[in-house]
Formats: structure tokens, C-alpha cells, sequence
């Protein structure tokens, strides 16, 4: 978790520092959807996307995060597992939107 807190920081320094505006409430509805649901969306999954805006806008990210639930409902699907991490996924959409 303290990981994610220095991406945060970090993050929140370096918008700053270029003058880029945060949006925060997404993330914040993502901590209260996992307070909520009882981590149907875990804590570490909903804190990450709060530290993530911080570097990337919400618009690229909103797609990043719609491609990771879809890519983890699948594999959901195909294993039969009912909880499955979704950062494996975020990292594997992410990297395919920027590199591919």
C-alpha cells in the first residue's frame, strides 16, 4: 500500500508543479463503491485508480479501467473464479494503449 501512497504523492506534486487539473471524484466513488459492496472492488483496486489520476487524465484512465473490468470479467468467466484481482488487468490495458 505505500507504493500506492508515494505514486499519489507524487503524482499530486507533479500536477502541481505542471499546473494539470485532478479529478479526484472518480476515485473517490470507486472507495465508496468498495465500502459499499464489501470490496467487491477492492480497497487496493479503487485506491490505485485515485493515484493514477494524479498522472493520467481521467478521460484515458475511465478507458483504461472499463478495458481492465472487461478483460477480468473474462477471465473471470473462462476460470470460474469469482474474485479476481483487476490491477493485472489495468497494467495489461494500459500497456497496450500506449505501446501497441
Amino acid at each position: 500500500m505505500w507504493v500506492i501512497l508515494n505514486l499519489g504523492i507524487s503524482g499530486l506534486i507533479h500536477a502541481f508543479a505542471v499546473g494539470r487539473e485532478v479529478l479526484v471524484w472518480p476515485g473517490i466513488l470507486l472507495l465508496l463503491f468498495s465500502f459499499q459492496s464489501r470490496e467487491a472492488l477492492g480497497y487496493g483496486d479503487s485506491w490505485l485508480m485515485l493515484a493514477l489520476e494524479m498522472w493520467i487524465p481521467w478521460t484515458e484512465l475511465s478507458q483504461v479501467f472499463l478495458g481492465g473490468i472487461v478483460l477480468a470479467a473474462a477471465a473471470g468467466i473462462c476460470s470460474g473464479k469469482k474474485e479476481i484481482p483487476l490491477v493485472p488487468f489495468l497494467a495489461a490495458v494500459y500497456l497496450v494503449r500506449e505501446y501497441v
